[in-house]
């Protein structure tokens, strides 16, 4: 019997196990949302990520598609409370906090939210028509997976099939464009945040920019 981890270190090695393109360019994704009220899409560009910048990355490429340009390293830095300086050498590879990026968007305007949900199939259920609803808004969702004991990854779910049990995703950590089919049941095998210590399913409800929120965390 295929247990649940030698499933998620399958979908590990599809997802992730591919050759490295332009780390940083960013490339558009072409995927027209369908004249079928069960699916919805969203064109989300896509970003290569530099090692363990795939939460900022994810971010850049939200904020891309919301007509908002920045780099990955300049999230982080924001994320850290620090100033960032493109003529400066770059080396804060660690890991992004969800709760620092979200309270880093409220500086520059942007009313987002994390969502924790039960690891079991209620939360899953819950969970899954949350972001659903956020991208029938038209707001892209970025989730935490764990795909192996210690090894968490963040992409940015962008589409959702229902008739055909499907997620569309786009992830920093693929060749451009990025872009990958993920049925809903593989999609409940990975979604946790077990590997940063949490058991829960994580996610970043993103929206639009809000002016007043500027400044502020």
């Amino acid at each position: 019997m295929i247990t649940r981890a030698i499933l998620a270190t399958i979908l590990w090695c599809a997802i992730c196990c591919a050759p490295i393109d332009a780390i940083g360019q960013v490339t558009p994704t072409l995927t027209p949302t369908p004249p079928n009220q069960n699916i919805v899409s969203l064109a989300v560009p896509h970003i290569r990520q530099e090692r363990n910048l795939c939460v900022p990355t994810s971010v850049a490429m939200v904020l891309s598609f919301f007509g908002d340009t920045r780099s990955p390293r300049e999230l982080k830095m924001l994320s850290r409370n620090r100033h960032y300086d493109p003529s400066l050498p770059f080396d804060d590879f660690t890991p992004t906090w969800f709760k620092d990026m979200v309270s880093a968007m409220r500086v520059i305007g942007y009313a987002w939210s994390e969502g924790y949900f039960s690891n079991d199939a209620s939360g899953f259920e819950a969970g899954l028509s949350a972001i659903e609803l956020s991208l029938g808004r038209g707001n892209p969702v970025l989730v935490d997976t764990s795909f192996r004991k210690s090894e968490g990854h963040t992409f940015v779910v962008v589409g959702i099939d229902r008739r055909s049990g499907q997620l569309r995703i786009v992830d920093p950590d693929m060749p451009a464009p990025g872009l990958r089919i993920m049925p809903f049941r593989d999609f409940e095998l990975v979604w946790n945040s077990t590997a940063v210590g949490t058991n829960k399913r994580g996610a970043i409800f993103t929206r639009k920019k809000d002016s007043a929120m500027a400044g502020t965390r």
